[in-house]
């Protein structure tokens, strides 16, 4: 399979798994405006997504680098683009995808507890994060 199957596949995943979550939360999330301005809540549910999604990333890939077996079967892949390419933040292996981008990213939608919408902006804003952290600028 080719790198940018390798990657299409990732995104065809991840997004399956978001619109089975959407449905799972239809109707759960709501922001309580007496309590919260829905600036405040937003900017709260954000930073909750953050702290989520990147610790999970962070402990998953680290434990992936102390890991001989998780490194030399599934996180290898990762490191094979010798060349910082852009999209190599997505170039790595299905199962590695789905433990660190699907379910820390299903994780920090749920516990944030971000609207469907809000967790659109989120999601684009951690996959520019991740391109732009292996530009190689």
């Amino acid at each position: 399979m080719s790198s940018e199957a390798r990657v299409l596949l990732q995104q065809i995943l991840q997004a399956i798994v978001a619109f089975l979550m959407s449905k799972v939360t239809e109707g759960d999330v709501a922001i309580n405006s007496t309590a919260e301005s829905w600036f405040v809540a937003l900017v709260r549910q954000f930073f909750v997504a953050m702290f989520v999604f990147y610790a999970w990333q962070c402990f998953l890939h680290r434990y992936m680098h102390l890991s001989r077996f998780l490194y030399k079967h599934i996180h290898s892949w990762h490191h094979r683009l010798v060349v910082p390419y852009a999209y190599g933040s997505q170039y790595n292996h299905p199962l590695e995808g789905f433990l660190l981008d699907t379910i820390g990213g299903a994780l920090s939608f749920l516990i944030s507890g971000m609207s469907p919408r809000a967790s659109i902006v989120f999601f684009s804003v951690s996959t520019m994060k991740g391109i732009n952290d292996h530009c190689g600028l």
